[in-house]
């Protein structure tokens, strides 16, 4: 098996840095990731896989880069994600299954087959044609691991695979993981789970605190938790509650929701005033200067942009249009107003409560209250605000599940699953609500 090399590598997402410096090589057939909550274990995991690509340093398997040369990373590594509903791409069991193998080459009729004869060799013949949705949260996890073993991969990388799972679940889990032939990098928090480990990666705040052999690592690992939970946690502070959209404080968090709402509203209109072309660009621009300085700190602008890849698709037919016909600043003009209203709105939906969302949508809604159920409407509507942010980075893990199983781009492909996942995401939200006193 080829070795991977981490060779100064970090990696870091708006203001924050996930993993600092790490230089490693793991050689070991069986490999255990240990470390506190959100100290990067599973930032190392998806470096490692290639879903995201180093902020400096390098990481290679053997000669290839995994961020870079995809299709020959897909023959070397997969990843199992920690839940399997992050994973799942397809509706029914034999497309989720021949997914990677088509990418990897096969006819989809072989694809296909190949996925039959799987779950004919594991007696499950009948979930063919199963609806993925009706699986229990182990069965889907089996189901994810058992389309990374069918692109055949020689490392498997998994994140706390055991977490969730009921005993017999978890038991059957161990015992096909320990008769495979591949090398295994596995993330626990228990140290027992890697107490027959070759080499233990012990992380701590993104940092290398410990690598060698679990004799050697898991004692000092044990010993420092066992210090620090004897210890009362700090209290995190607001800057570490906040959206993952919005990953810094900033002054526009203390403001309140009406008036944000307020101006929110007259300057959509205003964008959309008939006005000349220079005087409207010069606006465009101003108000996304404007939006990124409100923000208070340039560590939260590529997150308020990550928010603006819905618009791609328009952005690209209306540059072939007013190219064909001639009107470049005309095309301009509106693709930056379109951006600024946009813009706008990310940042009042980032940078405001829940609770302020829905108090002042029900102020809005008392004229219509004898009529209507004022608070159900009130909270669906704030939940459809506050959702745009959550639903882009829903949007980010179905791609990083695609990049897991493919070296193309997944372009629109993905709006189905997105979809899909949306409805599954509401079911879930609606009965958290009526769990504590909600009306939807």
């Amino acid at each position: 098996m080829e070795p991977i090399r981490l060779t100064h590598a970090s990696c870091s997402v708006p203001g924050k840095t996930l993993l600092h410096d790490l230089s490693v090589t793991l050689a070991g057939r069986r490999i255990g990731l240990i470390g506190r909550n959100g100290s990067g274990k599973t930032t190392l995991l998806r470096l490692v896989a290639g879903l995201v690509a180093p902020s400096a340093g390098t990481v290679r398997l053997g000669e290839t880069d995994p961020f870079a040369d995809r299709k020959a990373a897909l023959r070397k590594i997969g990843i199992l994600f920690q839940n399997p509903d992050h994973q799942i791409l397809f509706p029914t069991v034999e497309e989720e299954l021949a997914f990677g193998l088509t990418q990897l080459g096969q006819p989809q009729a072989q694809a296909l087959a190949l996925a039959k004869a799987r779950l004919a060799a594991e007696g499950r013949e009948d979930w063919t044609k199963r609806a993925v949705s009706t699986l229990s949260h182990g069965q889907k996890q089996w189901l994810c691991l058992q389309a990374i073993l069918l692109m055949g991969p020689e490392t498997l990388l998994l994140d706390e695979p055991f977490a969730a799972l009921d005993l017999p679940t978890e038991t059957r889990l161990r015992r096909q993981l320990a008769r495979l032939p591949q090398r295994l990098i596995t993330i626990a928090h228990r140290p027992d789970d890697l107490s027959d480990c070759d080499e233990v990666l012990w992380l701590e705040a993104g940092r290398l605190a410990g690598f060698g052999p679990p004799a050697q690592v898991l004692p000092a690992f044990i010993a420092e938790m066992t210090r620090l939970g004897a210890e009362d946690a700090p209290y995190p502070g607001p800057a570490a509650m906040l959206s993952l959209t919005s990953p810094v404080e900033t002054p526009a968090h203390g403001w309140r929701a009406g008036p944000k709402l307020l101006a929110l509203a007259g300057l959509t209109l205003g964008l959309f005033l008939p006005a000349p072309g220079w005087p409207a660009l010069a606006l465009a621009l101003a108000v996304l200067a404007a939006a990124a300085l409100t923000a208070g700190r340039w560590a939260i602008l590529g997150a308020w942009l990550r928010l603006f890849r819905p618009l791609w698709p328009f952005a690209l037919l209306l540059i072939l249009w007013h190219g064909l016909t001639r009107t470049p600043l005309e095309g301009a003009v509106i693709l930056l107003r379109m951006a600024a209203a946009m813009g706008a709105a990310n940042l009042v939906t980032m940078t405001t409560r829940l609770a302020d969302l829905q108090g002042l949508v029900l102020w809005l809604m008392r004229p219509l209250a004898p009529i209507l159920p004022a608070k159900p409407l009130a909270i669906a509507i704030a939940l459809m605000i506050r959702f745009v942010p959550v639903m882009a980075d829903r949007a980010a893990q179905l791609a990083q599940a695609w990049a897991a199983r493919s070296p193309r781009r997944p372009r629109a492909r993905l709006m189905a699953p997105l979809a899909l996942a949306a409805l599954d995401d509401a079911d879930r939200v609606a009965e958290a609500l009526r769990a504590r006193g909600g009306a939807l």
